[in-house]
């Protein structure tokens, strides 16, 4: 499997996105293309540390027994769960929420490992820097299947 962390990966990472356009629609779910890359982007602030992501205790017990399941097992199921905080209702503009996400996941191929600075997910708990990858890249690609990339 590719790497977030590796340039290679990264590259393949956004020339996917880069197909996207504004009028893209979704194949499944509500989010539109705008909405979805900033959901994305936010799920990547908060591996970076730059966005907190507040759990209840029963939440943080659901995400450690499924976590195993999640990262290692299959791909994100339709219409699964997410924080409230990457809840998306809002729209933005398509040009800038693209170069966005773009930025942050160059930030892998820059700075590797270094670009998580925390192991511990507010959901899954604590994950090796090979957890963080498999989980930022299946989360993008479930993303990007959904809009047929």
């Amino acid at each position: 499997m590719d790497s977030i962390f590796d340039k290679n990966g990264t590259d393949k990472m956004i020339a996917r996105i880069n197909i996207l356009h504004e009028d893209s629609q979704p194949l499944w779910g509500t989010m539109s293309v705008d909405q979805m890359l900033k959901h994305c982007s936010l799920a990547i602030k908060t591996s970076q540390g730059k966005l907190e992501l507040k759990m209840n205790y029963l939440m943080k017990i659901l995400g450690k027994t499924l976590k195993h399941k999640i990262i290692y097992n299959g791909d994100f199921q339709k219409g699964g769960p997410t924080a409230k905080e990457l809840l998306i209702t809002r729209h933005y503009v398509f040009s800038k929420a693209k170069s966005e996400l773009i930025r942050y996941i160059t930030v892998f191929a820059d700075q590797g490992r270094d670009a998580i600075p925390e192991m511990n997910h507010p959901f899954f708990g604590d994950l090796t820097y090979e957890e963080w990858d498999l989980l930022i890249w299946k989360h993008l690609d479930y993303h990007l299947k959904q809009f047929g990339v």
